[in-house]
């Protein structure tokens, strides 16, 4: 267990990136740029049978990082696997209690595991900002489970602003290979650019890795009666301010095809005005 706690006196600087580039899944073909490894970001020992073998089952699990900000306009950078990252049966948090805050999350060529609040590989992750006008660009996943994760991303106040700058795309709520995932923004006006695209998808399925296992879940709730600025692509299809995100089907044994996720997506703000 290791645990960070800053009383919230001053404007403070964390940042965990740009030295290494990032071994993961390289020999794949995938470039995750630099590596992360991060800023509240819980792990177990990967052993080589996890790696080798068809189970996906870590070596010892454990693993439980905080990191608690309580106030001040904090600034957060981080890389692969930064952010609130619970990795291998890990238990990753990143808490943030007031302020003006800016989170990074720099992204090399590819997007995967570059998220805010991911777990990944039978973690738990959890990325809570509870107050202020805070500023989030780059974290491919807000919100993101992959391979049996949970990830949580809940920003519960403030008029916050989230975009892309390096244009990879930024997505709330995305569940992948059997996992779940929530992205909660509560009150505020909040401005969603256009690279914020593929909202509670959860279609990415694989019944080959984990047979017997039900599908990906994933929900994308912006709370709080103020207009939100949505990009356009959502102002089009969340005319009733509910949507359900589009999933793949999968054949069964019996023939019958299943969805593979449920992805559901609610804006408040439209609600309330229908």
């Amino acid at each position: 267990v290791g645990i960070l706690r800053d009383r919230g006196l001053g404007d403070d600087l964390y940042q965990c990136w740009g030295v290494y580039r990032n071994s993961y899944n390289r020999e794949g073909g995938l470039d995750h740029g630099f590596q992360g490894f991060g800023v509240g970001i819980g792990f177990a020992w990967r052993s080589e049978r996890y790696s080798q073998g068809p189970t996906h089952s870590p070596g010892f699990v454990g693993g439980i990082g905080l990191v608690n900000d309580r106030g001040g306009d904090d600034t957060y950078v981080s890389s692969t696997f930064g952010l609130g990252i619970g990795f291998t049966a890990g238990i990753g948090m990143l808490v943030e209690s007031a302020g003006n805050d800016v989170y990074l999350a720099m992204k090399g060529e590819a997007e995967q595991h570059s998220g805010l609040g991911e777990g990944i590989h039978h973690g738990a992750a959890l990325v809570l900002d509870r107050a202020g006008d805070d500023f989030y660009s780059g974290g491919t996943l807000s919100g993101g489970g992959w391979d049996l994760g949970l990830g949580y991303f809940i920003d519960v106040a403030g008029s916050d602003t989230y975009t892309d700058l390096f244009e990879l795309g930024h997505r709330p709520a995305v569940s992948q290979v059997q996992s779940f995932s929530v992205f909660v923004d509560g009150g505020g006006a909040d401005t969603f650019s256009e690279s914020s695209t593929r909202w509670a998808n959860a279609a990415y399925f694989r019944p080959d890795v984990h047979q017997g296992i039900g599908g990906n879940f994933a929900f994308a709730l912006l709370l709080g009666p103020e207009t939100n600025r949505l990009p356009s692509a959502m102002q089009d299809t969340l005319r009733a301010g509910v949507g359900l995100a589009p999933v793949s089907f999968g054949e069964e044994e019996d023939g019958v095809e299943y969805p593979r996720g449920i992805g559901v997506v609610i804006v408040e703000a439209i609600l309330a005005g229908t």
